[in-house]
């Protein structure tokens, strides 16, 4: 393993360094929209030609949370151009899921089948050519 603290504009490995790169719940922290389109670019960057991208963030903003912004389907498209993508609805409202899980566990899994009851998206980024 190789665990470093750094700047996710800068990343320190070479082009080409990864078969798999993730994120969770990073992008929702950075507020300015340059900071993260350049974090996308060193994401795919440092992606090897046939590499996957995993996402897990948040889908809304939180009105509790200032320092938060949800980024919906259109958002990833956007970072991630020249891509094909898997989206999945995922993370069942927390208030919904502390007031229904204590009770049944299967009544929060239907829950967390409807697309509006969840809070987050999980994605499947693969560039569509190896020229990246």
């Amino acid at each position: 393993m190789d665990l470093r603290c750094g700047d996710a504009t800068e990343l320190p490995w070479p082009d080409r360094s990864f078969d798999l790169v993730t994120q969770f719940t990073m992008f929702s922290s950075i507020l300015d929209a340059e900071v993260r389109s350049a974090v996308a670019l060193e994401m795919r960057r440092v992606l090897r030609p046939g590499g996957r991208i995993l996402w897990y963030d948040c889908r809304y903003r939180n009105p509790a949370r200032a320092a938060v912004r949800g980024l919906g389907r259109d958002d990833i498209r956007d970072l991630f151009p020249a891509c094909s993508m898997t989206f999945v609805n995922t993370t069942l409202a927390p208030p919904l899921s502390r007031a229904v899980a204590r009770h049944s566990w299967i009544a929060a899994a239907a829950l967390e089948s409807l697309r509006f009851t969840c809070t987050h998206l999980a994605a499947v980024i693969r560039p569509r050519s190896d020229n990246q």
